[in-house]
């Protein structure tokens, strides 16, 4: 049993050759500065990749940088987290902002990490605010949901 993760995988990860392949591709494309989400996103679709996939790419190499366009941001491990469910919390935090942005409230960044170092929490999430940040351990898309909702509340 590992020691850092004592507990069974319940996932398979994502196809390693094709997240160093993307994030080639993107490292090529940090040469010109940081990338937008939307370039994330044309990548997967043109490789035809699961979205996950293409922003775990962009996590994995540390020249690449994302775009920040909101004070608010989520970053998600999808490096061993995604043996217990990483690249699930990632796509569930794409799906999240977009539907979020789609009914007027605001955004949140997404930003992919190799790792949180919370393998033994995984998969793991944290939020980043202006004031701090605060850790979800085992995290689920509707631990973001519920965050952003205390937010939007906080806001008003």
């Amino acid at each position: 049993m590992d020691p850092f993760a004592p507990r069974q995988p319940t996932h398979e990860p994502m196809d390693f050759g094709a997240i160093m392949k993307l994030a080639q591709a993107l490292l090529d494309e940090a040469s010109e500065g940081p990338i937008a989400p939307e370039t994330i996103d044309a990548l997967a679709q043109s490789e035809g990749v699961d979205r996950a996939v293409a922003w775990a790419a962009a996590g994995s190499h540390p020249f690449i940088q994302l775009q920040r366009e909101n004070e608010v941001a989520v970053a998600v491990c999808v490096g061993r987290c995604q043996l217990w469910g990483g690249g699930d919390l990632l796509e569930g935090a794409l799906e999240l902002r977009e539907k979020r942005v789609g009914e007027g409230k605001s955004g949140f960044d997404v930003i992919p990490r190799n790792c949180l170092n919370r393998c033994h929490d995984a998969p793991m999430a944290f939020v980043v605010l202006p004031e701090g940040s605060a850790g979800f351990p085992r995290a689920t898309t509707d631990d973001l949901t519920a965050m952003m909702a205390e937010l939007d509340s906080l806001s008003d």
